[in-house]
């Protein structure tokens, strides 16, 4: 899994060489805030370790998987398109289902964005603000649902 910082060296080193589509993927496990409150920040710290090694467990062999930020994490999916990516996160969904952390199911809420070569910084940067929009959309639509 990447860090942020090696997610930064990745863009400046790699992002220019891309010559396909690569859809960007925001993920945000849902009350997690809740989850660390009153399960405690070991529980919290266990679940996001068992997320990030489900995650893995779902990607190709060339995306990328970055721990973006308290309880949010980034694709990066390299050669793909919106219907990969949906894929993707069906494969992601799935595994979910059964993931539970002292009979607790965990979900998750996501956007999506593609970009498309030749790519910028800038144009990732916009790319994950358009994911991370898309991702407070739909985890607003679930809450509204319940």
């Amino acid at each position: 899994m990447y860090s942020r910082r090696s997610l930064d060296h990745w863009i400046d080193s790699e992002l220019v060489h891309e010559k396909e589509c690569l859809t960007v993927v925001m993920i945000d496990l849902d009350r997690f805030k809740i989850i660390n409150d009153t399960m405690g920040h070991n529980a919290g710290d266990a679940i996001l370790i068992s997320f990030g090694s489900i995650v893995k467990t779902i990607l190709r062999t060339e995306d990328i998987a970055i721990r973006y930020g308290g309880d949010e994490f980034l694709l990066v999916l390299r050669k793909s398109d919106e219907t990969v990516a949906q894929a993707v996160m069906n494969r992601l969904e799935e595994a979910l289902q059964s993931f539970s952390f002292r009979g607790l199911v965990v979900s998750v809420s996501w956007g999506l964005s593609t970009l498309v070569p030749p790519a910028t910084r800038q144009d990732f940067e916009q790319a994950v603000h358009s994911a991370d929009a898309a991702m407070y959309r739909m985890k607003k639509n679930s809450r509204q649902e319940v």
